[in-house]
């Protein structure tokens, strides 16, 4: 009874005289969606391959949007057409969302397979990073720590949402008044007003970018049980990761809220330079903990003598700065042994990655993919316990031709 009601809501006169907004609304939401879900998947630490497949399988809107449709043409905020074109939207979405999902798994895997190595193993250590966080808890000791900038963060949030609304509805016409009193046409006046009210809220940023300085710090801390020097680069790329990712996480609900007082180019231009920021800085961290790798060769070789792999590869140990490093052993039957490390591929089909190759003579090897791999091989692998686990199962399964040359 519920999508025969629905399809019974959808005018095809309507749809044939607003098609393209159909199409754009249509591109929109799938798109959006997309790249939200996926994006903040990512940023929670779930992986690439999972956080696409994710967003191509949460790419439709469902019924709710029937409701805010109606709510804005009972109030006059919204033209007639628009439930229309809301109820169409969803359905065409609805229809899409078998093949979204069938197609979800070939594109995350052929997104993640030309990844850069940089941000493969950017990627798992932030994931790893992330679980240390998580199973750290919160001590009692923490927690005033985290509550101020929190409060910080929080509270200049609202300001800000404040101050941007307040000009832009302007109730109390200070622009008239500003053009008045300085001569000014009503354009510049605006300007002048709109300026002055940006001037307003940089101390309220300020406060919401060190606020969230100061809890991806604290937050990060818990990630690293030892910092020496030599593993700056890590703690600070993990810190623009977090803090990234708490502005985002305030400054989203603050857009959301803030952007019907606003024209739709403000917002449009906001959510370009955010993601032109996060580019920036995912690049710039990828690139400091590949040179990061270079460097802790040492204290790799150091810590594989301490702790010599086994074949199940279940001893773990931590390299300083780096994180949680798991060995594995290639065994002579492994399906790994005599491939480049770039056929096989660990990182699309597990989510983990080989940080570096200890071999039998002490050399140890930060890999670019093109190494192969023998027989004794020591792959040092980083990510989530979980991804890790998925890449000792696919190392660990006998080459074919060892099956069936066994009896």
């Amino acid at each position: 009874m519920f999508f025969v009601s629905v399809g019974m809501m959808i005018d095809p006169r309507l749809i044939a005289e607003h098609w393209q907004a159909l199409i754009v609304l249509t591109a929109a939401v799938v798109g959006g969606k997309m790249f939200g879900v996926t994006f903040a998947s990512i940023l929670s630490g779930v992986g690439t391959k999972t956080s696409i497949e994710a967003g191509m399988s949460l790419s439709q809107i469902g019924e709710f949007s029937f409701i805010i449709a109606g709510a804005g043409l009972k109030t006059g905020a919204a033209r007639d057409f628009l439930y229309t074109l809301a109820v169409a939207v969803s359905a065409v979405t609805t229809f899409l969302t078998p093949y979204m999902i069938r197609g979800s798994i070939p594109f995350a895997e052929f997104v993640t397979a030309r990844m850069p190595r940089p941000l493969k193993v950017l990627e798992a250590l932030y994931d790893s990073w992330l679980e240390r966080i998580r199973n750290a808890g919160q001590p009692a000791r923490d927690a005033v720590s985290i509550a101020w900038p929190i409060a910080a963060i929080v509270s200049s949030a609202v300001l800000i949402g404040a101050i941007l609304i307040f000009n832009e509805r302007d109730p109390l016409d200070v622009t008239t008044t500003v053009a008045s009193m300085e001569h000014l046409t009503y354009f510049n006046a605006g300007l002048f007003v709109d300026i002055f009210a940006l001037l307003l809220c940089a101390g309220p940023a300020a406060a919401m970018y060190f606020g969230s300085r100061r809890l991806a710090t604290a937050l990060a801390s818990r990630a690293f049980a030892e910092l020496p020097a030599s593993g700056a680069p890590a703690m600070s790329a993990l810190i623009e990761l977090l803090q990234i990712t708490i502005l985002l996480v305030a400054a989203v609900p603050l857009l959301a809220i803030v952007q019907p007082f606003m024209a739709p180019v403000e917002g449009i231009g906001i959510i370009i330079i955010t993601i032109v920021l996060m580019v920036v800085v995912v690049t710039r961290s990828a690139r400091q903990m590949q040179g990061q790798l270079r460097n802790a060769t040492q204290m790799i070789r150091i810590a594989l003598s301490r702790a010599p792999a086994t074949i199940d590869g279940a001893q773990s140990y931590e390299v300083p700065g780096i994180g949680m490093i798991t060995p594995i052993s290639l065994r002579p039957d492994s399906e790994g042994v005599g491939k480049k490390l770039s056929d096989l591929d660990l990182h699309t089909n597990s989510g983990a990655v080989v940080v570096a190759i200890g071999r039998a003579d002490s050399e140890v090897v930060v890999p670019t993919g093109d190494e192969i791999l023998r027989e004794g091989d020591v792959l040092e692998l980083a990510g989530s316990s979980d991804s890790v686990a998925a890449a000792r199962r696919l190392l660990e399964t006998p080459h074919p031709a060892q099956q069936q040359a066994s009896p």
